[in-house]
Order: C-alpha cells, then sequence, then structure tokens
C-alpha cells in the first residue's frame, strides 16, 4: 500500500488481515484478569494494625501497658489495591484477544470494558500519610510527707504510668506513576518483526491523514521505542484520538519511506524466500492496527 505519509506500507504474512477467532467470553475473562490485586500488606483494607508495649521510663511507676492502633498502609499509600509487575502483560492480553474478537454484537460493550482497564495505564496515584506514634501517658502526683528526722513536711512527686495514646508522628509522601511501567514494554517490542502481536503506546498522536479509504496517524511514544504509523479504521470509524493518548493495538506491519533502499544481500547466502516483513531497518517504523485507544493525563 503506497501514499501514506510518503511512504509505503508492507502487512506482515498472516499478521493481517486479522482472524477474528476470539469468543466474547475469552475478553471478558481477561478484562476481569486486568484488575488490580488486593495490597498483600492491609489485605484490601488500606489500613495496617500496629501495637506497642510501652514501659515505664527511669523514675516512673508503674507496670508496662500495651496499645494497639491503626495508620493508612504505606505498602498502597491507603488506596488498598496495587499495581504488580505484570499488569501490563495483563493488559495486553486484554487488547489481544479484543483485536481478534469478531466486531459485531457485543463488541462496543466489550471495548468500552477493555477501555477501562486501559486508562489505568496512566494512573498517578499521589497521597500524603500521617504516622503515629506511641508516647506513655503518665500521671504526676505531688505528696506531702512527714520528715522525722527534720520534724519537717516535703514534699515528694509521684509519676505513674496510666496507659499510653497516639500522636501524629512524621509525614510520609506516596507517589506512583504507572506509566513507566507499561512503556517498557513498546521498548521491548517495537523494534521487532510485526507478527501481529498485541502492543501498547503511551504517547502522542497526530497527522491524522486518509490514504485507500482509511485514516492514518503517527504515534510518537513518550518513553522509548520507535515512532509507529497507526492504521486507525475508516473516516466513519477512528478509534485513535488526537493528542496524548494510550493506545493499544496489533502491531501488523512495516512502513518504509520513499526511495528507501533494501537490505544488502549477505554473500554467501542462499536466495531469499517469498518476501516476508523483518525487523525494522533504518528509517522503517512499525504499522499497527488500532483495537482501543483512551486520552491520556
Amino acid at each position: 500500500m503506497s501514499d501514506v505519509f510518503g511512504g509505503k506500507v508492507e502487512f506482515a504474512e498472516k499478521a493481517f488481515p486479522i482472524v477474528a477467532e476470539c469468543k466474547e467470553i475469552a475478553v471478558q475473562s481477561a478484562v476481569r484478569g486486568a484488575k488490580l490485586l488486593p495490597c498483600r500488606t492491609c489485605n484490601g483494607t488500606g489500613k495496617v494494625g500496629k501495637s506497642a508495649l510501652i514501659k515505664p521510663p527511669p523514675g516512673v511507676l508503674g507496670n508496662p501497658v500495651s496499645q494497639s492502633w491503626e495508620e493508612d498502609c504505606q505498602a498502597c499509600g491507603s488506596f488498598k489495591d496495587v499495581y504488580d509487575p505484570r499488569f501490563g502483560q495483563r493488559l495486553l492480553e486484554v487488547i489481544d484477544r479484543l483485536g481478534h474478537v469478531p466486531r459485531d454484537g457485543n463488541f462496543d460493550e466489550l471495548r468500552k470494558a477493555a477501555e477501562g482497564c486501559l486508562v489505568a495505564a496512566v494512573d498517578v496515584r499521589d497521597k500524603t500519610i500521617t504516622t503515629l506514634l506511641c508516647k506513655p501517658t503518665i500521671r504526676t502526683e505531688q505528696r506531702q510527707e512527714y520528715d522525722a528526722m527534720s520534724g519537717g513536711y516535703h514534699t515528694h512527686t509521684i509519676r505513674t504510668l496510666t496507659g499510653a495514646t497516639t500522636e501524629p508522628g512524621p509525614q510520609k509522601v506516596f507517589h506512583l506513576e504507572v506509566a513507566p511501567m507499561v512503556e517498557t514494554l513498546w521498548t521491548r517490542v517495537g523494534p521487532q518483526a510485526p507478527i501481529g502481536q498485541a502492543v501498547i503506546i503511551i504517547g502522542m498522536a497526530s497527522g491524522k491523514t486518509e490514504a485507500a479509504g482509511w485514516v492514518w496517524m503517527r504515534m510518537k511514544p513518550s518513553g522509548k521505542g520507535p515512532e509507529a504509523i497507526i492504521l486507525c479504521g475508516t473516516p466513519q470509524k477512528n478509534v485513535v484520538p488526537e493528542g496524548k493518548v494510550v493506545f493499544g493495538g496489533l502491531m501488523v506491519g512495516r512502513w518504509i519511506p520513499e526511495g528507501a533502499a533494501p537490505p544488502a544481500p549477505v554473500a554467501g547466502a542462499k536466495a531469499p524466500p517469498p518476501p516476508t516483513v523483518g525487523p525494522l531497518s533504518q528509517g522503517m517504523l512499525p504499522v499497527i492496527l488500532a483495537v482501543i485507544a483512551v486520552e491520556g493525563k
């Protein structure tokens, strides 16, 4: 396919056109699997229990007392759930299955559910957590006692440990950005040969154009990895908005700039097989068929 941003597009064999071989129930299962996991530290409550045994300080009477209290969980920032290291892989599974399901019936509902998963890729969590410190409660009494030696009364201060209480301690900042966890997926997959694999890109979509009856855009990732050419759909059904987006699609080919020289043959190599789409060479960009996209932050 020619005349796409001044170059031509080659689709990979067996990667395009897409085979609708997945069932709706498989997409629904992947969507459920892309949910966040309850925090193991607080068991999904956002709070952790703490306790301390307070002993009488020097010069204080009384028995040791125990004190229990709750404070915000520092492991999850009291958000109750966490992004585990495989979260990005589970998002890819959603995109892969949605990209191979027939686009009829409940497809719009499936896409909406998948978009709800994808938007989490740009979640930013910020919270200031106030820790608590346990302090002893000490009762102070003044007592007068008669001193037979001096023939007078003397005042004695008696300090007694009666319990314990909590008071605000140091503040700690919880900060989590999910995007860096997801951007590494494109860094790894972007330069590979296209075989229809699912990909996620966080970046800027721009330069909308039409060619051969399709809508195309350029995608510049926020992190590392190559830029990409996006096959967005038809003028009537374009699923990729311009601007900052979180994009999920299937890598189906490569874009070759006009006038690019073919790879030089290797001396002594056998005759090449029929043309296939391999890894990117200088100036080439991956071509991705859009599946879902949501506006970024």
